[in-house]
């Protein structure tokens, strides 16, 4: 199966530039800070990769871990403006703002699985920070769950210009992902259909499915896949998870 193609839907990508643009082409006088959620499994982090590569000059994209803490994230935000971090997070944080503030046009600052910054306070206070003294744009893109707490930071909340949801693939984007991504079998339109019922236009579990369709496809030297070949494929994969 292809590994090196970029997987995510039509209309998430529009989504995704809608917001990345909004916030970046925002006026000087108007905050700039924009939020994009989606469940797991959707293209998040894909999305977020491909927009990196297409605009490394004035992008900052940090995936935020579970280890990382308030000063970690600021560390790399520091690395990618290239520079290597020393001394405690006050200095770092002034010369991020040092180092933006010498570039012509402020970078975007891309922050995924911004989940993570539900119960770090200080870092969200400092990204606003960031934002006010810079005018970086700023967009933060993770799972549903920190929304909530994300509103409790009023002050930087209120700076949240727009906000969006990426959602489940459509059958057109299930019909793309399959024809570019299988190179030794075809499915059907009526297996694509099976395919996205199943898997409910989860990126992530379309993927896999796809992987065992190919090794289905070879253990039974079959070319074409068709829905009653997908059923058993997802009949086989339960009784095995069972």
């Amino acid at each position: 199966m292809r590994k090196d193609k970029f997987i995510t839907s039509i209309s998430n990508v529009a989504t995704f530039l809608e917001v990345v643009n909004f916030v970046r082409k925002a006026p000087d006088y108007s905050p700039k800070i924009g939020v994009i959620t989606a469940p797991y499994g959707i293209g998040k982090t894909e999305t977020c990769t491909w927009y990196f590569t297409q605009n490394l000059k004035n992008t900052i994209y940090i995936s935020i871990t579970a280890s990382m803490n308030t000063k970690d994230i600021f560390e790399e935000i520091l690395f990618e403006l290239g520079e290597a971090p020393k001394g405690n997070l006050n200095r770092v944080f002034k010369r991020i703002v040092d180092l933006i503030n010498l570039r012509e046009e402020p970078p975007l600052i891309l922050l995924d699985e911004s989940n993570r910054l539900a119960n770090k306070e200080r870092a969200v206070e400092m990204l606003r920070d960031v934002h006010d003294l810079t005018g970086s744009p700023i967009c933060l893109v993770g799972s549903p769950e920190f929304l909530p707490t994300i509103r409790k930071y009023h002050a930087f909340y209120s700076r949240v210009r727009i906000e969006r949801v990426l959602k489940p693939l459509q059958l057109k984007d299930v019909k793309k992902l399959a024809k570019e991504l299988v190179e030794t079998v075809s499915l059907t339109d009526d297996a694509v259909a099976v395919l996205k019922e199943k898997t409910n236009g989860n990126t992530r579990r379309i993927v896999i499915t796809l992987g065992a369709v190919e090794e289905y496809a070879r253990a039974n030297q079959k070319e074409v896949i068709d829905d009653s070949d997908l059923k058993k494929i997802f009949a086989l994969r339960k009784g095995l998870e069972e």
